[in-house]
């Protein structure tokens, strides 16, 4: 399943932050899983002041959803350009040069398409702070994200400026 949010056809006047769309789910869910980051281009900000020297300013990287609630938790955390991936706690370690890729994967954007990382449990793609597409097996996962973001509609080729 896949849904998508349209900034340019949202009355939303701003971009999600992390912890926003992350709302969409408990702590538990959160630290239940590890989480992949690829392709990554993100601002962030403590205490009111943008912080160059922090992990979201590397390219890939994975961490434990322990690590991801302590940062979202206290750190503003916009991701500009990226993917970000929930597998199963203790899954298989992927090697990051195995990492998927967003930039120039012109799959991902296929209705049928299928994420590179086989255990995934949800895949949310940001592009430029004018679309987020989130993919999972799960249509309650799916239901959860919309009923907290009604923005989300089905994803459809043609729902794509």
């Amino acid at each position: 399943m896949r849904i998508l949010f349209n900034h340019t056809d949202s009355a939303v006047t701003h971009p999600f932050s992390l912890s926003d769309f992350l709302a969409a789910f408990d702590k538990n869910f959160i630290t239940s899983h590890d989480w992949i980051f690829s392709d990554m281009e993100a601002y962030v900000q403590i205490d009111g002041e943008e912080v160059e020297d922090h992990i979201f300013y590397q390219e890939r990287f994975c961490i434990s959803g322990d690590e991801l609630a302590y940062y979202i938790t206290n750190s503003y955390i916009l991701i500009v350009f990226g993917l970000v991936i929930a597998v199963k706690k203790g899954s298989v370690e992927i090697r990051k040069e195995n990492y998927p890729k967003l930039l120039g994967n012109m799959e991902f954007w296929e209705i049928d398409y299928e994420s590179s990382i086989t255990n995934y449990v949800i895949e949310i793609g940001f592009f430029d702070s004018s679309y987020i597409l989130v993919s999972s097996k799960s249509p309650a996962l799916i239901n959860k994200i919309q009923k907290k973001h009604p923005e989300f509609t089905e994803y459809q080729a043609d729902n794509l400026d």
